[in-house]
């Protein structure tokens, strides 16, 4: 799938891993017949300053250490959106765990699953110094007002 607009950004995952976690998501949206996600720019810049943000507080939580929600990040990147998700998780060593964790989570699972989203932004983060959590994981999902 293709990044819109944009192109890469230092989301804390390397190619590989990128790429593996969209072709996760495409693959269990495509199991449920529903058409993949394309990774947005915008998404992708909100899930890893909210990834970044929770490990530098080694804090898991889907609001922000100064109080801002989801939909405020996606708004401040410009991302005009009409439906927003967002799955968090820490500990979690490879795309592969954390993925299967959320998949295991009905909440998760739903958030992947939206037929609302048509976009993706994922990041992670990492903090040594968070003990057991040490990797902070963010997918943020996103619908644009005018799709």
């Amino acid at each position: 799938q293709q990044q819109q607009p944009g192109g890469s950004s230092n989301n804390g995952l390397n190619a590989v891993e990128s790429q593996e976690m969209l072709n996760r998501i495409n693959a269990y949206r495509s199991q449920n017949g529903l058409p993949g996600l394309s990774v947005d720019q915008r998404l992708t810049n909100a899930a890893t300053g909210h990834s970044q943000d929770q490990a530098s507080h080694c804090t898991m939580t889907h609001e922000g250490s100064s109080g801002v929600g989801l939909g405020d990040r996606v708004t401040r990147q410009g991302y005009v959106w009409s439906a927003v998700a967002e799955n968090v998780a820490a500990g979690q060593q490879t795309v592969e765990s954390v993925m299967t964790s959320w998949w295991n989570s009905a909440g998760h699972r739903a958030n992947i699953l939206s037929r609302n989203a048509k976009n993706v932004g994922f990041a992670k983060a990492v903090n040594n110094g968070c003990g057991n959590y040490q990797i902070y994981w963010t997918q943020d999902f996103g619908k644009l007002m005018n799709e």
